[in-house]
């Protein structure tokens, strides 16, 4: 899939990438040479560094940037990828997917189906770059629903991490740019007044990071928001607020001043901390392994510092106060494991000194209608020359336009949406089965307990629906989608440079596959819907003779894909129940290592991940400026 998606980008978006637009024109100096030069690596392992941050990447750059506000705390930053400032690939948000399984900007993880279906690998796109996924993911900036957040005391022993903790730092994080109206249908009067008198409480406006609503959209929008209504699925005003049960106008972390992506390395370095001499960040830098140092004063170790390589020469760089892993949810626990931290039979398999025994234990297939003649969508870029040199002409001087924009539909459904009650008791029981086969870990029975009370209450989501005015698939018009994701990670060798082994425990449960059924009959019906059928031509996805329940459970196994939401491989949780970190983020076992990215968070939300990622990190800050 990832391959036509790719294809269908570079059709209409490659004018791009052979000139500078006039919009892109941030001043911004690197903070190092890719790769750095000898100069710049001995100048970095030879000064004396409070904090050492491992991924200079979405919560890594964030919490950089706010630790080195105090300009006594020297912080240093070691990234694997590259600067891309003023890179068309990363800054036009029509371009992101070129970007994409391209080694320049993504490390390519590939995760082992292991479903039952034909043997596949596929891709897991994570942004090898400074800025991290923020510079290749979707822009889709939304938050889960309260209900979610306040779940994660069930696993923080301080009971200090829940929606209003967070809230804070979700607003902290962020600079929301106010819009004249909202197009989507279904909002009334007294809706868009209250949305907008609770603004101040929800969001915030003097953060770093800029977050926007479309500044284009597609005719067929309001007949795709109308269907969903239909549905009885209602439109929801305010996603932001602590539920984001219904269908939304999605928030995208673009720059509405200029139409370009808002991302970690921007929003956060170029805008804030650049210039500051206490901030110190090498491109080009993989760490290998964390080191340890024995601890007088206490049983549990300290991390001392890192090993890292540039261009196959291996350095070290001390750190005098923590150190703190911020490589996301793939390669945190792939750097604990190498250095020493985690199940420690897996670790004796490959002859890794056990330093910490810490034993611990997001899918969607498409449907692609064609629509009529005649409906302007974001395919006219690649049909239409003319209208796509038009719109160049537009972006380049103002911003705006389809090219400064993304698909913003996306629907969070209840389980209660999808099925009728004789249905839902079915789904209840196949639920109680799975979580008890095979039987859970400490862990696993939290997050059983709690998604149960989630499906049983329906005040949480369990499904997304997201509507894409363009084709994805051998490009034609129109396509939809649904995602749910899960997943561990373990290494597979004791070579850093070995991508980690990626198992997201992909349709292993009965229940997946049984609801995905669900979510994609209720999407298919999305099209019988009087509002979307009167514009549609035909479906193309799944092909009109998959129809029966068995036909619709191949055809997921067949070609689904991941969302590219992974969380939970460093869980916040107690440590006698699986939890890696403890409620200041610190590794158990250790006194001074922290991870702060969304490995840390304990259970899958029903949201894309960025702007949780972003309030993690700024609340770390917080917590690590208090206890330094």
């Amino acid at each position: 899939m990832l391959k036509f998606l790719r294809t269908a980008a570079t059709c209409f978006v490659a004018l791009f990438c052979s000139q500078t637009l006039a919009i892109l024109n941030r001043t911004c100096a690197p903070p190092s040479g890719f790769p750095p030069s000898a100069d710049e690596i001995h100048s970095f392992i030879s000064r004396p560094l409070d904090i050492i941050i491992i991924g200079g990447g979405t919560a890594g750059l964030a919490l950089a940037t706010r630790l080195t506000e105090d300009d006594t705390v020297n912080v240093g930053v070691l990234e694997a990828g590259a600067f891309h400032l003023n890179d068309p690939i990363v800054d036009v948000p029509q371009s992101f997917r070129l970007g994409q399984a391209n080694p320049d900007y993504d490390w390519d993880f590939v995760y082992e189906v292991n479903d039952g279906s034909t043997p596949r690998n596929l891709s897991v796109p994570r942004g090898k770059m400074l800025g991290g996924s923020s510079g290749l993911n979707g822009m889709g900036y939304n938050r889960a629903s309260r209900e979610e957040y306040d779940s994660w005391s069930a696993f923080d022993s301080a009971d200090s991490w829940n929606w209003d903790t967070l809230l804070p730092f979700f607003k902290k994080s962020e600079t929301y740019a106010l819009y004249p109206g909202n197009p989507y249908p279904g909002i009334t009067p007294e809706q868009a007044l209250d949305t907008l008198e609770e603004l101040p409480n929800i969001s915030g406006f003097e953060g770093p990071l800029q977050v926007s609503h479309s500044l284009w959209y597609p005719e067929v929008l309001p007949n795709i928001v109308r269907a969903f209504n239909t549905m009885g699925v209602q439109t929801n005003p305010k996603p932001q607020g602590g539920s984001n049960v219904g269908v939304s106008n999605t928030l995208q972390s673009i720059d509405a001043r200029t139409g370009t992506r808002s991302y970690a390395a921007v929003a956060y370095y170029c805008a804030n901390a650049a210039k500051r001499s206490n901030l110190h960040i090498l491109l080009g830098a993989q760490v290998t392994k964390i080191n340890f140092s024995d601890n007088p004063d206490s049983t549990n170790v300290k991390a001392s510092g890192v090993e890292f390589v540039v261009q196959s020469t291996p350095y070290t760089v001390n750190a005098t106060r923590e150190v703190v892993l911020s490589a996301g949810t793939i390669q945190t626990p792939q750097l604990l494991e190498l250095s020493g931290i985690g199940n420690a039979s897996l670790l004796q398999k490959f002859g890794i000194p056990v330093i910490v025994d810490l034993p611990s234990e997001h899918v969607f297939p498409g449907i692609q209608w064609q629509l009529k003649p005649g409906y302007l969508t974001f395919d006219e870029l690649r049909n239409n020359a003319t209208f796509a040199a038009e719109q160049q002409a537009i972006y380049n001087t103002s911003g705006t336009g389809p090219y400064s924009s993304w698909d913003s539909t996306t629907a969070f459904l209840r389980i209660q949406d999808l099925v009728n009650e004789e249905r839902f008791a079915q789904l209840l029981e196949i639920f109680d089965r799975d979580s008890q086969n095979p039987r859970p870990s400490t862990l696993e029975e939290i997050q059983y307990r709690i998604q149960r009370s989630w499906i049983t209450e329906g005040k949480v989501a369990i499904s997304e629906v997201a509507a894409s005015a363009q084709g994805w698939i051998n490009p034609v018009q129109g396509e939809s989608y649904v995602f749910v994701l899960a997943g561990l990670e373990h290494i597979t060798s004791p070579d850093p440079f070995n991508h980690p082994r990626v198992d997201f425990a992909f349709l292993q449960k009965e229940f997946d596959l049984e609801v995905l059924v669900d979510i994609m009959k209720f999407a298919l019906k999305l099209g019988n819907q009087d509002s979307f059928s009167r514009i549609i031509d035909t479906r193309v996805l799944p092909d009109l003779s998959v129809d029966s329940d068995e036909e619709l459970k191949q055809y997921i196994r067949d070609t689904s894909g991941a969302g590219s939401h992974p969380v939970g491989t460093a869980a916040l949780g107690k440590r006698e129940n699986g939890g890696i970190v403890d409620s200041t983020l610190k590794v158990y076992g250790t006194i001074n290592l922290r991870v702060v990215d969304a490995s840390i968070i304990p259970i899958q939300l029903a949201a894309q991940t960025q702007a949780t990622v972003y309030a993690i990190a700024e609340r770390a800050a917080e917590i690590i400026k208090r206890n330094i």
